[in-house]
């Protein structure tokens, strides 16, 4: 809750707490890497999460923070490893697509082609034997992030809002999570932050 509401120096105060009461837990490790991700200190997140790794290698909440954090750092070929990792993890496979397709899309212009098709794919009937199976879901929160990767600055707000009317629960990252930092010159962007209630952007 501190990390969303950007009080991060308690944030970190309290996740050094919680490793020192439970040094093992797989949650509390992962959390003190995505409060270091939204700190914006990458490398810090990438050696905490291979500690979660070293405990526990199919951890998929802690292979999709790595995802992202590598591709923060532009490391699209290490990103792109860790989505495959969190795609075979994860049952449904909606959420790891979709953001393999925003990391896709931070690549050149053949994988934001690829990152683009993925991201449709999803939104297509699933089908066996001529069966429908039922329909992909593509968060619009997804879908807002991959488009601040194509300059596609106001379709990513508008899926921001798309995600907002949803009551979408990533929008309690909004005022922290690197992904969005390109929108937050924005204001739209900054209206959507005060309408959630989370501190204005500066």
């Amino acid at each position: 809750m501190l990390t969303w509401v950007k009080r991060l120096e308690e944030a970190f105060r309290e996740i050094h707490l919680a490793l020192e009461l439970d040094p093992l837990s797989l949650g509390i490790n992962t959390d003190a890497a995505w409060i270091l991700y939204c700190a914006r200190e990458y490398n810090g997140a990438v050696e905490q999460v291979r500690k979660v790794l070293d405990l526990e290698p199919e951890f998929l909440p802690a292979h999709t923070l790595l995802a992202v954090t590598y591709e923060m750092k532009g490391q699209q070929e290490a990103a792109w490893s860790q989505f495959q990792v969190a795609r075979r993890l994860f049952r449904q496979a909606g959420v790891p697509v979709a953001e393999r397709g925003y990391v896709l899309a931070a690549g050149g212009e053949e994988d934001r082609r690829k990152g683009w098709q993925e991201l449709q794919e999803l939104g297509q009937p699933c089908s066996q034997d001529g069966t429908i199976l039922g329909y992909g879901e593509v968060p619009a929160s997804c879908l807002a992030a991959y488009y601040t990767h194509v300059r596609g600055t106001a379709l990513a707000l508008d899926y921001l809002e798309k995600a907002f009317a949803e009551r979408s629960n990533w929008l309690a990252y909004l005022a922290v999570d690197p992904i969005f930092d390109g929108l937050r010159a924005e204001p739209r962007f900054q209206e959507l932050v005060r309408r959630i209630g989370l501190p204005a952007e500066t």
